[in-house]
């Protein structure tokens, strides 16, 4: 299995997971659950993983400039070295990798559990993660 088929294989399951579970959120309403807009509204950080989804994935298509290449190169004086362009679009995959668990998560959370769950995970924890993903790509990065 090539790295392409491996991703689109990803983004057909997490797309078609989140779809499922919005509509499932949608239609059941109540069952102690907000109404079907907030359930909606909380699938909100959901769809935007699934969006930043796409976008990375898009730059990984063969003759494209992974996303990570991009913001490593926008933080960088010099131009990135040829060789350290596989590693970061290596990186841009594992993005996509978080991008699809954060999607799924959230989705998961906004659906099935209580609300104080959904706002630590979508509040801070979720963001910890970004900001342990941006630091550890840094670091390596510069060793």
């Amino acid at each position: 299995m090539t790295l392409r088929d491996a991703l689109r294989l990803v983004l057909r399951a997490s797309g078609g997971a989140v779809y499922a579970l919005l509509l499932h959120g949608l239609l059941r309403g109540g069952e102690g659950r907000p109404d079907p807009v907030g359930t909606a509204a909380l699938l909100v950080p959901a769809l935007v993983s699934t969006g930043l989804l796409l976008v990375f994935a898009a730059t990984l298509r063969a003759g494209r400039e992974p996303m990570i290449a991009r913001v490593a190169q926008a933080m960088e004086l010099e131009p990135i070295p040829p060789p350290l362009l596989g590693w970061l679009r290596t990186v841009t995959v594992a993005w996509c990798g978080f991008f699809a668990a954060n999607a799924l998560v959230s989705a998961s959370l906004a659906l099935f559990a209580p609300l104080s769950w959904w706002t630590l995970w979508n509040g801070a924890l979720a963001y910890g993660a970004v900001a342990f993903l941006l630091l550890a790509e840094y670091v390596a990065r510069k060793i």
